[in-house]
């Protein structure tokens, strides 16, 4: 994210972070490890439910900033990020889930796609995995 976009960022919203761990190793190691793991070795796709975009700077960076301040809303915009949300749903914060469409449905599209042609993929239980972390969320916003 460049300066100009922050500063954009910083006259919209009260409280305004970013992230910047993207050029990380470490990070891209870890998440990239992940893919690695049940591409080649379980030779599946990952679960619905993963966090294989998600680096480890960033699961920590999450609670850091929940944790020492308040806040009426988080908005998660990607399944790959809810289970982030999921363990501030105890707190009085209204966790809005913000998708673009069934994550379960894209990949049994991508089955057919390289690099996924050949890896197993058990749409039903992810489908299921899927319902049961979208109605842990207050709202649910799907298009």
């Amino acid at each position: 994210m460049d300066v100009r976009t922050k500063k954009r960022g910083a006259k919209i919203c009260i409280k305004f972070y970013v992230y910047e761990g993207e050029n990380n190793l470490l990070d891209y190691v870890y998440s990239r490890g992940k893919s690695v793991y049940y591409q080649k070795v379980l030779r599946q796709q990952l679960p619905v439910d993963s966090d294989y975009f998600t680096p480890r700077g960033y699961i920590r960076f999450v609670p850091s900033i929940v944790s020492q301040h308040k806040y009426d809303f988080i908005w998660i915009n990607e399944l790959d990020y809810a289970y982030l949300a999921l363990k501030f749903l105890k707190y009085p914060i209204h966790v809005i889930l913000d998708v673009v469409d069934i994550r379960s449905k894209l990949r049994l599209v991508q089955k057919n796609i390289a690099p996924f042609v050949g890896l197993k993929f058990d749409y039903t239980s992810n489908l299921k995995r899927e319902i049961e972390v979208r109605k842990k969320f207050d709202t649910n916003i799907n298009f």
